[in-house]
């Protein structure tokens, strides 16, 4: 599958202070979540909706997210996905039950949305709203990163 991208500088600045505020008050919590993926090009996005999807593959019926490429917040420099970092290795399970439901309550603490179908996931609230006018921006395959870090200054 196409590269994580973990670097937060790539993040839309209003949103990735948000994200940092959030960080700190997981730390202050001492809840081991950290950020695991920032932005997300065109066709990771398009293999992650691929999986679950495809009948003759094992996972099918276990998607991961319901966004196409473009439909997701994580192509616009708006979303992060946080993942528990534990003895220096990422897990998707809580080590401690309820910390999905903690990150969920102190992300609304420092005004960013959740959702409820995918834990990890922190992005912007009302991102729909802004949609259609972001999908003008860059085409499908060339120029996208580029874009992104455009628009992460400021």
């Amino acid at each position: 599958m196409s590269d994580v991208i973990h670097d937060m500088t790539l993040l839309r600045k209003p949103f990735r202070e948000q994200v940092e505020a959030l960080l700190g008050m997981l730390a202050k919590e001492n809840i081991p979540l950290a950020v695991y993926e920032t932005v997300r090009s065109p066709l990771r996005q398009s293999l992650l909706y691929a999986v679950g999807r495809v009948e003759t593959e094992p996972h099918f019926g276990r998607t991961i997210t319901r966004a196409r490429p473009y439909e997701s917040a994580h192509q616009f420099g708006l979303a992060v996905d946080l993942v528990f970092r534990i003895n220096g290795k990422w897990t998707w399970e809580e080590p401690e039950w309820g910390l999905w439901d903690r990150m969920q309550e102190l992300a609304k603490a420092a005004e960013l949305e959740t959702l409820s179908f995918e834990k990890p996931h922190v992005q912007i609230p009302n991102f729909d709203h802004d949609r259609a006018t972001m999908a003008r921006g860059p085409t499908y395959v060339t120029g996208w990163l580029e874009w992104v870090k455009q628009t992460s200054v400021g």
